[in-house]
């Protein structure tokens, strides 16, 4: 039995009993070994198959597990979400209608993936939201020194004129503090790289200077920081999924459909502001668009974090429910080697 599992913590610890081993590596960048046995590639040995988090609905990552869905072995669709500007493969069909046809349990990311899925398969998936939201459920330890209000913009890129714009009227007219927030190596860089910039238009006494939060991989710290902020200003996916994750008010700026499909599932589609739409304005008009959206939303602060709350609660509940199927599932599939097997000595999350 496949015993290396990415799940929460406290649903794990919630299905274990007092001789369970539960392990835990916060910052894993790797699996450990799969069960011996199992070949993924032949589907043989293999109990169960797992569609993870993030955009993996894509020929890619389901081809991977092709041959353990076609024996019948339950598939856990751990909130899956489509990937979008990829090309197309002649393939990808195929492979997608392979998860309309699978015993799966758990479902996607969004309405956007449910949808691609549906027109390519005889089966619906349901919507379970995206499993990161969970992350503020799990943030070990208490935040990370003071707590000043704060307010963070996400990565500049293609919207620079903007967001320097909108820098001013926060620091130098509202007295916000600016934190840059990345979400990979390339945002990084870029942040770094115009961090003086940015700086170079705070010009009132006493402003506080933009500055750059380093930490990207931890995504504990990272949640911290948000959890610290009085609103995030977002142009990258993760980092407003993670301002929701600690119940804190976003507003995104970008024109790609998942993040609408985002919004969507979050209730929140009044705060996306699409620049693609906008394009031909000046830096300055956009920029005072983005402080409206901003406004707006730090004016309903209270509101938006009790829905982020409530939609976590019934999020975690859509996920154990997943988690409480796939074992059923299991079990009626080799009641023997479910005894045997599960549940459970030894979990690694």
């Amino acid at each position: 039995m496949l015993t290396t599992l990415l799940l929460p913590d406290l649903m794990v610890l919630g299905a274990s009993d007092k001789d369970t081993q539960v392990t835990l590596d916060r910052n894993a960048t790797s699996l450990t070994t799969q069960h011996p046995g199992c070949d993924s590639s032949a589907g043989v040995a293999c109990d169960f198959a797992v569609l993870g988090g993030g955009s993996t609905v894509y020929v890619d990552y389901v081809k991977r597990i092709a041959d353990i869905i076609v024996t019948g072995a339950p598939l856990l669709i751990f909130g899956a979400g489509r990937q979008s500007g990829l090309i197309p493969k002649s393939i990808n069909d195929k492979y997608i209608a392979l998860l309309g046809k699978a015993n799966s349990v758990g479902g996607v990311r969004g309405r956007l993936t449910a949808d691609y899925i549906a027109r390519l398969a005889t089966k619906r998936l349901p919507v379970v939201r995206d499993s990161a939201l969970l992350a503020g459920l799990l943030r070990p330890g208490a935040p990370l020194g003071p707590a000043p209000e704060e307010l963070l913009a996400g990565r500049a890129s293609g919207l620079l004129a903007a967001y320097l714009h909108l820098t001013r009227h926060l620091v130098n007219d509202w007295g916000f503090q600016v934190v840059l927030q990345a979400v990979d190596a390339e945002s990084q860089a870029l942040h770094a790289a115009y961090l003086d910039v940015f700086n170079a238009g705070v010009t009132a006494p006493g402003a506080a200077p933009v500055r750059l939060h380093s930490e990207y991989r931890d995504w504990a710290a990272v949640l911290d920081l948000y959890s610290r902020a009085s609103l995030s200003i977002n142009s990258r996916l993760h980092s407003g999924v993670m301002a929701a994750a600690a119940l804190r008010p976003l507003v995104y700026v970008a024109g790609n459909s998942k993040y609408f499909d985002l919004m969507a599932t979050l209730d929140l589609q009044p705060f996306i502001l699409n620049p693609d739409r906008q394009q031909r304005l000046p830096a300055v008009v956009l920029a005072q668009r983005m402080a409206a959206s901003a406004l707006e939303a730090l004016r309903n602060s209270s509101s938006i974090s009790s829905s982020l709350a409530e939609l976590q609660r019934t999020t975690l509940q859509l996920y154990q429910a997943s988690m409480a199927d796939l074992l059923q599932r299991l079990k009626a599939r080799g009641p023997q080697r479910f005894k045997s097997v599960m549940c459970c000595r030894h979990i690694h999350v």
